[in-house]
């Protein structure tokens, strides 16, 4: 019996790995944690309140979002870093993930924090203007975000479509995938609230799985020379 070669292995692990991540990001965004919940005097409480609950959302959807980073690498691997969409793609990924664990921070960290900085301070009233502030900055590091994810799934999905079975398929996915966040951002028809950020990240959990099984199945080390 024949040995599957490292590539393979790493290949197989990183596609299992990706499915594993893409489960784990919809039951974090699922727990996301919103202001405006009864029982609170101000917004500023409420937040300070759910720092540590907001916390681990947070940072946790941080450490996915470093997980899908290596594991698309190696898809990158898988399809030829030579070829320029693949070389596109994999700078796109990286713009990404820079900005979406930058909204995690202003979300997860930098609200809570600077909610209970203005509660010692004896100064609650303040927070809902600078909570607009903060909010306009994780809304335009999410939408970035998603723009670039959109853009690297859209140019390995060029690659893909040159390719043959589920492989194309993939591809053809994900080029409407890729088109339909950038597009929605663009447009202002996909509006990353908690409902819309769920929506985006399902769009693109769908494309991982594709791209995952094409990695566990070894068909992009059978095709890449075509």
């Amino acid at each position: 019996m024949t040995r599957p070669s490292l590539d393979k292995i790493t290949a197989r692990t990183a596609g299992i790995s990706l499915i594993a991540l893409t489960g784990l990001s919809l039951l974090f965004m699922a727990h996301h944690p919103t202001l405006g919940a009864p029982g609170y005097d101000t917004l500023a409480e409420e937040a300070a309140a759910e720092a540590g609950l907001n916390g681990g959302v947070h940072g946790a959807l941080i450490v996915i979002l470093i997980g899908f980073y290596v594991m698309l690498t190696a898809l990158s691997d898988g399809l030829g870093r030579k070829r320029l969409s693949v070389r596109t793609a994999q700078a796109s990924i990286i713009a990404a993930s820079a900005l979406m664990a930058g909204a995690a921070l202003v979300s997860g960290f930098i609200v809570p924090g600077t909610a209970a900085s203005l509660l010692r301070g004896d100064a609650a009233a303040d927070f809902p203007a600078l909570l607009r502030m903060l909010g306009a900055t994780n809304q335009t590091l999410a939408e970035a975000g998603t723009i670039a994810y959109g853009a690297a799934i859209f140019f390995w999905s060029l690659r893909l479509i040159r390719m043959t079975g589920l492989a194309r398929m993939t591809g053809a996915i994900g080029l409407l995938a890729g088109a339909g966040l950038i597009g929605g951002i663009v447009t202002g028809l996909l509006h990353l609230d908690v409902a819309g950020m769920t929506l985006a990240l399902g769009v693109m959990g769908l494309w991982f799985v594709l791209a995952a099984l094409l990695m566990i199945a070894g068909a992009l080390s059978a095709q890449e020379q075509h």
